[in-house]
């Protein structure tokens, strides 16, 4: 326990000093003195106290009117009237105006101030002990109302005995209003039987911390998604009930239609897309194809998920190397690099391959689309073939006409 913070008001100085002397023997203790209740209510003012002891008689205010002064301003700290005034309607007073203790001066010195000991031991750790459980229920309710959630505490029948006051930034209606109600009539008629259900699983203490999504309605009568876990304490005498904890989850449900709408999109330009395109883990093994590079390797995907490029045969031990350090040195990115590809059919195919890092659930992947080349680097050396044969050609007429001895 930290050090005991005391005030004792007398207007005899010598009996300040003695009640410092003999408090002060316990090294908890620290105690401080005012000569007058004006005195006292300055300190008050400006010092926090565990405990406040008074004589009663005193000049222009006495204990009593210390006391009354005091608990009208709101301060609630312990206090101990200690007088020499042994009139019992003093100490009826000074109690009923919210004393904790009564001791009266007199007989043994040292008995006296022990017994005044202990009164200030027993007022500073019921007063700390009240302070603490009123922080921790400020505490407690600053929480559920700043909480993204509300609490609620049915009964068996689902009758609302408890809601939390953070509903009504949640639903727009406060705790008041929810009380007596039944929750069921707070559910979307089409999530009701699976409440029904799910709160018959929390009485019997089945399927425990398990969430379940349903549909609640708001103060405006819209429908918000939201997320309950319930809990059994009903044989829990402070409570009596079913404690209910329910999340909305607007957000949550927004960013899953996101994330669905963007995976359908990009299994649609995955799928459909005029160029192979394969998605790769780190190590090159195959995550996913789509059907344009099955066609170019002449088989089904179960045949190639899992393994990878140089394993199937498709790209040579040299050209893999070379792709890797393409890809490590522009910073995982590859921009039209060729590679030959071996068809099934032993056929060699001329790509140029784009690849780039990704983000695939949550892991990095390697997105690889190719570009089949092909036929233009045969049209090309076709090209070039004719060329050759024109330049022949040409170059054979004009050694003809150079040659000639007559017109040409």
């Amino acid at each position: 326990m930290s050090k005991i913070k005391v005030l004792a008001v007398d207007d005899e100085p010598y009996l300040l000093d003695l009640t410092k002397i003999f408090l002060e023997n316990d090294p908890r203790i620290i105690v401080d003195l005012a000569g007058s209740g004006q005195e006292a209510l300055s300190l008050v003012g400006t010092t926090f106290y565990d405990c406040l002891i008074s004589d009663y008689q005193m000049p222009t205010m006495d204990g009593l009117e210390l006391l009354k002064a005091l608990r009208s301003s709101g301060w609630d700290v312990p206090f101990i009237l200690f007088t020499g005034k042994g009139r019992e309607d003093v100490a009826v007073n000074a109690l009923n105006l919210g004393a904790s203790f009564y001791l009266q001066k007199g007989g043994g010195v040292e008995a006296q101030f022990t017994e005044l000991a202990n009164m200030v031991r027993r007022s500073a750790e019921i007063y700390r002990s009240k302070r603490e459980l009123e922080e921790s229920e400020n505490r407690f309710r600053n929480l559920l109302q700043q909480s993204s959630d509300f609490i609620l505490i049915i009964d068996s029948e689902g009758f609302i005995n408890y809601c939390s006051s953070s509903v009504k930034r949640i639903l727009g209606c406060c705790e008041e209003e929810m009380l007596g109600k039944n929750v069921f009539d707070l559910i979307h008629p089409g999530d009701v039987e699976e409440m029904r259900a799910r709160l018959d699983h929390v009485k019997r203490n089945e399927r425990r911390g398990d969430p379940v999504e349903f549909r609640m309605l708001t103060a405006s009568g819209e429908c918000s998604p939201m997320e309950a876990v319930g809990s059994n304490m009903l044989n829990v005498p402070s409570v009596e009930g079913l404690v209910i904890t329910v999340r909305p989850i607007t957000e949550r449900k927004k960013a899953e239609n996101d994330l669905r709408e963007s995976e359908e999109t990009y299994r649609t330009l995955f799928e459909q897309s005029p160029f192979p395109i394969a998605l790769c883990a780190l190590d090159g093994t195959f995550v996913d194809v789509n059907e344009k590079y099955l066609q170019i390797a002449g088989t089904k995907k179960e045949s190639i998920m899992g393994k990878g490029a140089m394993e199937l045969g498709y790209v040579g031990p040299k050209d893999f190397h070379i792709i890797s350090e393409a890809f490590l040195d522009g910073e995982g990115v590859i921009d039209q690099h060729p590679v030959d590809i071996g068809s099934p059919g032993g056929e060699v195919l001329k790509m140029l391959l784009s690849s780039r890092l990704i983000k695939y659930r949550g892991e990095p992947h390697i997105i690889n689309v190719l570009n089949d080349v092909t036929d233009l680097i045969r049209a090309q050396e076709a090209l070039e073939l004719k060329n050759e044969e024109l330049n022949e050609e040409r170059n054979r007429l004009q050694m003809i006409t150079d040659q000639s001895p007559g017109v040409v």
